[in-house]
């Protein structure tokens, strides 16, 4: 009955939301009404625009021999966890329809993750759930090779890890895309997470807690199997009185296509997603750059939003 309930809320939400129509050449947003989507020479953007920060790399801009290697590292992850250590979206106890599981880039990168204050837990929870929650995360994780040298794999057939988020990120083209091309590089991808809806036509709107398993300055999805609808829906609301609204924005993601998430649309925005296959199988790539520290998702993320969204 939720699932249900919570499909047409999104629907309906999608069905008032403002179209993004976004830039062939840069991926970035085209003006929509109601705000200004041009950033500011440091690339914070706007405090008023909540879709600053997107960004869609279309099939044009991603090659079939890169969506090859895309799909060839989300397939290797799924084979080396196995759905049945795959960790649910949801957190143990809760729905385990949708999974994932991370592939993170060298065990240096999991040092690192474990060096910060990331715990790998849903943010409401706390004592033994939060506790089994991580067990079930850190049950969905495994090591990619870091080695970025494809002249010694023994199989030239797989894919070396480092070289396609390279690739990648020279599609999205950090600089022109007004991204930070320190963050939006491979030396600064944690993991790749790879997801699985498993039936679920939808993914509810939620926030990426950076210090937990949203952990990412910037993210990256990549849609492996099945098209969707992408919702923003901003943490802040305009007008007064009975006029206030909480602005949403939307966007079609095709199969083969990507999309970024930073700034305002990372920090300051739900993102929710609609499936166009009613069956649910759609796929999707994540791409975690970067760990916030506590006092940058304080100052980024955390004061933005009332503690009874976490």
């Amino acid at each position: 009955m939720y699932e249900a309930r919570d499909l047409q809320d999104l629907l309906d939400i999608a069905a008032g939301a403002t179209v993004i129509e976004f830039d062939a050449a840069t991926g970035r947003p085209v003006p929509v009404s109601g705000g200004t989507t041009t950033r500011s020479s440091t690339g914070t953007g706007s405090a008023f625009d909540p879709i600053d920060g997107i960004v869609k790399i279309s099939a044009t801009n991603i090659s079939s021999e890169l969506m090859d290697d895309l799909r060839t590292v989300h397939n290797r992850i799924k084979a080396t966890v196995k759905s049945n250590d795959m960790a649910p979206w949801a957190g143990v106890g809760g729905d385990t329809t949708r999974l994932r599981a991370f592939g993170f880039l060298g065990q240096a990168a999991l040092d690192r993750l474990d060096a910060s204050s990331v715990r790998l837990h849903a943010v409401e929870k706390v004592g033994g759930d939060a506790d089994e929650d991580e067990r079930a995360n850190r049950r969905a994780i495994c090591i990619l090779d870091a080695d970025d040298d494809d002249d010694d794999k023994d199989d030239d057939t797989v894919p070396n890890a480092v070289r396609v988020a390279k690739d990648l990120c020279s599609a999205i083209n950090p600089a022109r895309a007004g991204l930070d091309p320190s963050t939006v590089c491979a030396d600064e991808l944690i993991a790749y997470q790879t997801n699985l809806h498993n039936g679920a036509q939808h993914l509810a709107a939620h926030l990426d807690w950076p210090l937990h398993e949203g952990f990412g300055r910037v993210i990256v999805t990549v849609a492996i199997r099945g098209s969707a609808t992408i919702l923003l829906i901003s943490g802040s609301t305009v007008g007064e009185g009975d006029d206030q609204v909480q602005p949403a924005f939307r966007f079609h993601l095709r199969e083969g296509e990507a999309y970024v998430l930073s700034d305002n649309a990372r920090n300051k925005t739900l993102h929710a997603v609609l499936a166009d296959d009613v069956g649910g199988t759609r796929e999707s790539l994540n791409l975690r750059f970067g760990i916030h520290t506590d006092k940058e998702a304080e100052e980024q993320i955390t004061r933005h939003w009332p503690a009874d969204t976490m």
